[in-house]
């Protein structure tokens, strides 16, 4: 149990007045704070990325994980960063198979200029 979120109660600790004890809030609590951290990364660094003309392939399980690819999904159009999403019903191996295709198509374009 976790009387502060993002952290755990040490023995002996008590709670501060008010606060009440979620089950494994920690865990929720480090990822959004990560969520948080990678959309300001991307989007102050969304000039460069488009530049550089990347695509980033996301895919997500585990608990909540429509609501993270809906948050991604939002990043990406916010940004104008290609940002393809999959849930977990998506194989490791078809997404690696479309970044590669990926690849090989501007591979093909920058030879073609």
């Amino acid at each position: 149990m976790s009387a502060v979120p993002g952290r755990r109660a040490c023995e002996g600790r008590r709670p501060r007045p008010g606060m009440r004890p979620r089950p494994d809030a920690g865990a929720a609590h480090a990822l959004r704070r990560r969520w948080r951290r990678r959309a300001q990364a991307m989007r102050e660094k969304a000039d460069a990325i488009k530049a550089a003309r990347m695509r980033i392939f996301v895919r997500r399980g585990g608990p909540n994980w429509q609501t993270g690819l809906a948050l991604m999904r939002t990043l990406g159009a916010e940004t104008g960063v290609e940002i393809e999403v999959y849930g977990p019903d998506t194989s490791m191996t078809g997404i690696c198979a479309r970044a590669i295709a990926y690849i090989r198509e501007l591979d093909r374009s920058a030879s073609a200029a």
